[in-house]
């Protein structure tokens, strides 16, 4: 008895140990299915054969083998029925669902966790853009009929959309991709139109908004295709929107003259170095995302970096005295060039969360109030910009600083963290000088420090 009952105990807990070895898996992995609904069984027509299908889970077992789980009720009861299954199996059962999905495509299967963000950005873009583009061709008519075909336009269009999205698969990564192709589109149209044309007369909005909404699905449909992820793809936006901020700038270097007028010749000049900067801004970021796996958080991080480098240079350059003003836009444009560089740096040694990104963006725009509003209250009654520049850009030196390096703290306490580590000094961005008996003394601090831990 003692023997039946030591094997009736080892018997049970081998049995425990299998079924705690047991771990679901997706019953079709690409449309991320983990359980076959009434609902979704219905559509895809499987398991026909089972009545009062309730649901279906997929279970696979140490060996790679799998047991599909078909519960249902029969006669008021509970009814599990256990199917073992070969990855053969599997695979087959995968394939049909996928052909089947193909061919259907059942709403219950598709991904539409974006589509509140989309008809957001569609509702924005028709309020502040799209709707004028009608009005636009038309403006010899009067002012009411002006204003009656933007809001028919505009609401058409939001309409539209949202009846058109009902059947759409949109995830959050391709509503994302169209309100980054859609908003890069309508300074594209704008600079495209600008190279045909030579000026701004009447087709420009129905242009770029064209030119916007074609863009927009073209980076939808590549972002979809190639599975971009959030953070990829806002880093390739963020170089793209700093190549057309450097285009803007090499249209007033290249021009002759300090003033930077918009006749024939000087928006032709304009259109073509944005779409030039947009264009090599785009392939840098395609090159970083090759190389260098990006967060959404790592993205907000080196575009803060590239507007505080441009700012300090900006703010520097002024400092310094300096009058010219092409001078002045070539040292904006180094900035920038260097704080992108160091923001690609701080991110490499931590992926930071969406979180973090957005309190680093914020804490530099807080920061970068706050001296302003510091320096208004010590230029007293005189507007100096000398003042305002400094005292904003260092305030948003800070705030970056402060709010890179808690992130960058939390991070290494997550385990997280490199050996290698770096901790900002805002103050080191910002050398002051001191006058001790007569005689200029530049005291210097450092502005990044570099530690290596053992």
């Amino acid at each position: 008895m003692k023997f039946i009952g030591l094997a009736t105990l080892v018997s049970a807990l081998f049995i425990i140990q299998l079924s705690a070895q047991e771990t679901q898996v997706p019953i079709s992995g690409e449309y991320r299915i983990m359980s076959i609904t009434p609902e979704l069984r219905n559509e895809l027509k499987l398991f026909p054969d089972i009545n009062g299908f309730q649901e279906a889970k997929l279970y696979q077992l140490t060996d790679s083998s799998y047991v599909l789980e078909l519960i249902s009720t029969q006669q008021g009861r509970i009814v599990k029925r256990r199917n073992m299954m070969t990855l053969s199996d599997v695979q087959s059962l995968r394939s049909r669902i996928h052909d089947i999905y193909k061919q259907t495509t059942p709403v219950g299967l598709k991904d539409q966790s974006g589509r509140s963000d989309f008809i957001n950005t569609i509702i924005g873009l028709s309020i502040s853009y799209y709707g004028w583009s009608i009005p636009f061709l038309f403006q010899d008519i009067d002012s009411k009929a002006f204003v009656a075909l933007y809001l028919m336009t505009a609401s058409g269009t939001i309409l539209y959309t949202t009846s058109a999205t009902q059947q759409m698969e949109l995830s959050k990564e391709t509503a994302m991709g169209f309100q980054y192709g859609a908003i890069h589109g309508i300074v594209h149209g704008n600079a495209l139109y600008a190279i045909i044309a030579g000026d701004y007369a009447r087709w420009f909005i129905p242009v770029s908004s064209v030119v916007s909404a074609l863009e927009g699905t073209i980076v939808m449909s590549w972002v979809r295709e190639n599975h971009t992820p959030l953070g990829n793809m806002h880093t390739v936006g963020v170089f793209s929107d700093f190549g057309t901020a450097m285009g803007v700038g090499g249209a007033f270097l290249l021009r002759k003259g300090d003033e930077f007028t918009l006749n024939e010749k000087d928006l032709r000049l304009l259109g073509s170095t944005v779409l030039a900067g947009s264009g090599v801004g785009y392939l840098i970021g395609n090159v970083i995302i090759d190389n260098t796996s990006y967060s959404s958080g790592d993205a907000d991080i080196l575009q803060s970096a590239g507007f505080l480098g441009a700012a300090d240079a900006f703010a520097i350059a002024d400092l310094a005295g300096t009058e010219n003003r092409k001078a002045l836009v070539s040292a904006t444009m180094a900035g920038a060039v260097v704080g992108l560089g160091i923001g690609h740096a701080l991110t490499r040694l931590n992926d930071f969360t969406d979180d973090q990104g957005t309190s680093i963006r914020l804490y530099t725009s807080l920061g970068m109030i706050l001296g302003l509003g510091t320096a208004y209250i010590i230029s007293g009654s005189e507007s100096d910009r000398t003042i305002f520049l400094s005292m904003s850009t260092l305030g948003a030196s800070i705030g970056f600083a402060l709010a890179y390096n808690s992130a960058n703290s939390v991070q290494s306490r997550s385990g997280t963290s490199h050996a290698w580590n770096i901790r900002l000094d805002p103050f080191g961005l910002h050398q002051k000088l001191f006058v001790e008996h007569g005689k200029e003394i530049i005291r210097y601090t450092p502005a990044i420090k570099l530690e290596y831990q053992f």
